[in-house]
């Protein structure tokens, strides 16, 4: 039977849609997304000591009830899963070519996906160009959200 498992590179906006500073509206998505993600049997996929795991430990730190909550779901329910989440060493990735306008903070996730780990997840207009450029799958947050 074929792996029919999706992975999601998902930049940082996770946690910045989850820590409520887009909203309420944007944190209700991106908690339902996670839900769907557990539920679905997905996966979300990382580099080792990427800005998307500092950013997770960031929102760690944060006081709020909510947060707090969710932060514990994030924990238990996909971080410490191995079938919802993966870290990928840098060195197990292949660099990126010198020829693509990425930028530096957004490295990691064109990595990631020219690797073959799964769809790269942003908001970044500018990385979605770039990397539909090059063929690489990625897909806008809100488009994502709208079918998930």
């Amino acid at each position: 039977m074929p792996d029919t498992k999706q992975k999601f590179i998902v930049d940082e906006w996770l946690w910045h849609d989850l820590s409520g500073e887009n909203g309420l509206e944007r944190q209700k998505q991106a908690f339902h997304f996670l839900e769907q993600l557990v539920r679905k049997c997905d996966m979300l996929v990382s580099m080792k000591g990427s800005a998307f795991e500092q950013k997770f430990y960031n929102l760690c730190l944060l006081r709020d009830v909510v947060v707090h909550q969710i932060v514990r779901y994030c924990r238990n329910f996909i971080l410490s899963n191995s079938q919802k989440y993966l870290a990928i060493a840098q060195h197990d990735c292949p660099p990126l070519p010198d020829d693509w306008n990425v930028k530096p903070d957004d490295r990691y996730l064109a990595c990631l996906a020219i690797a073959g780990h799964g769809t790269v997840v942003t908001t970044d207009a500018p990385l979605i160009q770039e990397l539909r450029h090059h063929q690489i799958e990625c897909i806008h947050r809100d488009d994502l959200l709208d079918v998930y």
